[in-house]
């Protein structure tokens, strides 16, 4: 029994290595860092299953002991104590994609899995291999799809995305460069490493270095230079995204623990310096910064970042160490920090970033476990109501946590059927889907504003009829306050991101004419979205056009001036100025 529970526990993580980075499924609105992380939950939940059964049948506890295991649980309780002290939404901090704390605490959850089960010396050899064999699959179907070979096939809506010559199943054009970009990196130095010493490179390092190269080369100019039509990747301001960090060190609290993770965009728009206005992104509110490194100190503080950068002392020395013990895979693994670094460094944060760093954590660590084997034996065999305890725990948490996890998911699939009913312009699927996604997930701020947009189209629809019934008018009164009381709600969940306030305004000035003291809301849901937004020059020019559409000209004139000051460079304001003075 103990030999069937350890190759199950080392096949399923096996497996998902091999899988995890080319997995997608098309059942959410984000058909891929979604997915891999889901992925990635079920995986450390049926290995917590597994371990009970063995605790149940063995009686005994293992644990190796490696560098990494102090920094790694610092690190976690950093993200927990900068959602408990800084988080708005927690339940949504706790989904988020690419860096919310349920995908950081399923990584580290992987790690302690994957080096205290894959132990064995066969085992530890494997483990990286599997990994690698896994991108070097991801980067083929990449480099496949970019040539379009999908693109005269009769698909289905819901499979039209396989048509995009920028598809890859890694994700995003940012994640496809990052984790294609390491293939390359680490399969050059093991090619080379083999040609100094004689010997003939493997058909994975040749491989992987030729498709890496070309997938790099492939997306990162179709990425970069797209075909006319198409919008460029942009990245995050390096100047906004420093503003931002060092504006969150002016409260004890943000210093220390940070704005809270899934409040980046907020400390964003705040803090972010008239100049922006001049530049090609200034309608863009990101929520990321530039560098992993930023964000992480913005969100989480010098708490957080100080934990982090821990994580990459412990990195530098464990390579370090592979030079001193003359290891030969020690300049691979020197290949891998240096560039995960530099992407650290120089690229927003990202899932597939921290998915890698604790890759090569944990092949740092089986390294250390085979030059200094430390592990931590329990034998409860005289205890048996602790380890019922332990096991029954363990079932509790994984039940929990399962239960959760499906409902969230859930949720996502919901929403996801609601997109699809939009592109299908099935009305009834886009309302019943935002419905059920409420429902089952009432957190996520983004379904609300959905739904509120929804209402509002419904309202608007009926409300153009030539013959409106007395049937009709209680739709239209009942549809405008489920749009107003669906647009309260993200501004309750996060009042501090401007977006909320904005569409709550967009809500209210679309019934100034048919509900009493809508102007007034109108103005008061504009005025907080400025405070939230303070340098942006949109908001002030559509606040302006309430006003004059109120025939408060004075107040007009005053905020289409201020939005011209705010981007100089910009017509529009302007003439609204100019209008409003005659």
């Amino acid at each position: 029994m103990n030999e069937f529970l350890y190759k199950l526990r080392t096949n399923l993580l096996y497996a998902t290595l091999a899988v995890v980075p080319w997995f997608f499924l098309p059942f959410t609105q984000e058909y891929f860092l979604t997915q891999k992380f889901y992925l990635l939950l079920t995986v450390v939940l049926i290995s917590i299953v597994l371990s009970a059964l063995s605790l149940l049948i063995n009686k005994h506890i293992k644990l190796l002991r490696t560098p990494f295991d102090r920094v790694l649980i610092f690190f976690s309780i950093s993200q927990i104590i900068a959602v408990l002290f800084s988080s708005t939404n927690k339940i949504q901090a706790l989904t988020s994609v690419p860096w919310g704390l349920a995908p950081i605490l399923t990584c580290v959850a992987m790690y302690f899995i994957l080096v205290n089960t894959l132990t064995k010396k066969g085992d530890k050899n494997r483990t990286m291999l599997f990994f690698e064999v896994g991108i070097l699959f991801a980067a083929c179907i990449t480099v496949i799809f970019w040539f379009g070979p999908l693109n005269n096939a009769q698909l289905s809506t819901q499979l039209d995305f396989l048509k995009n010559i920028r598809f890859s199943p890694i994700g995003n054009v940012l994640d496809v460069l990052i984790m294609t970009g390491l293939l390359s990196a680490v399969s050059i130095v093991r090619v080379i490493q083999n040609i100094l010493h004689s010997k003939r490179p493997s058909y994975v390092s040749v491989i992987g270095m030729l498709i890496g190269l070309v997938a790099v080369t492939l997306v990162g100019y179709r990425g970069f230079f797209p075909p006319e039509g198409q919008q460029a990747f942009q990245l995050p301001p390096l100047e906004s995204s420093w503003v931002a960090s060092v504006e969150s060190m002016k409260s004890l609290r943000t210093a220390v623990v940070g704005v809270g993770i899934d409040n980046y965009e907020a400390a964003f728009t705040a803090a972010k310096p008239r100049n922006y206005n001049l530049s090609p992104l200034w309608e863009t509110n990101f929520n990321l910064a530039s560098s992993m490194i930023l964000h992480i100190w913005t969100e989480t503080g010098i708490l957080g970042l100080f934990t982090f950068l821990l994580i990459w002392v412990y990195i530098i020395r464990e390579v370090y160490g592979l030079f001193a013990e003359k290891d030969k895979e020690s300049k691979v693994y020197a290949a891998w920090a240096v560039y995960l670094g530099l992407v650290t460094l120089l690229l927003p944060a990202s899932f597939i970033t921290l998915l890698l760093t604790i890759m090569l954590c944990v092949g740092l660590g089986q390294k250390a476990y085979e030059y200094n084997e430390e592990k931590v034996s329990v034998d409860l065999h005289a205890m048996p109501l602790l380890y019922i305890a332990i096991v029954l725990i363990m079932l509790g948490v994984v039940g929990g946590i399962g239960f959760l996890s499906y409902r969230a998911y859930a949720a996502e699939v919901y929403f996801k059927s609601s997109i699809d009913g939009i592109r299908s312009n099935n009305g009834q699927a886009v309302y019943n889907g935002l419905v059920k996604a409420m429902q089952t997930n009432p957190y996520i701020e983004r379904y609300h504003v959905q739904f509120s947009q929804v209402n509002l189209l419904l309202a608007n629809n009926i409300s153009k009829k030539e013959d409106v019934a007395d049937k009709d008018r209680e739709d239209i009164a009942r549809f405008i306050q489920l749009a107003i009381s669906e647009a309260k709600v993200p501004v309750q969940l996060n009042p501090n991101k401007v977006g909320y306030w904005n569409n709550l305004a967009v809500i209210y000035r679309n019934i100034i004419n048919v509900a009493q003291g809508a102007e007034s809301w109108t103005i008061a849901s504009y005025r907080r979205a400025i405070l939230q937004d303070p340098n942006n020059p949109l908001l002030r020019l559509n606040l302006g056009g309430v006003y004059y559409s109120l025939k408060d000209y004075d107040e007009a004139e005053k905020l289409f001036e201020q939005s011209a000051g705010l981007k100089p460079d910009w017509p529009n304001a302007f003439y609204k100025d100019r209008k409003s003075v005659v």
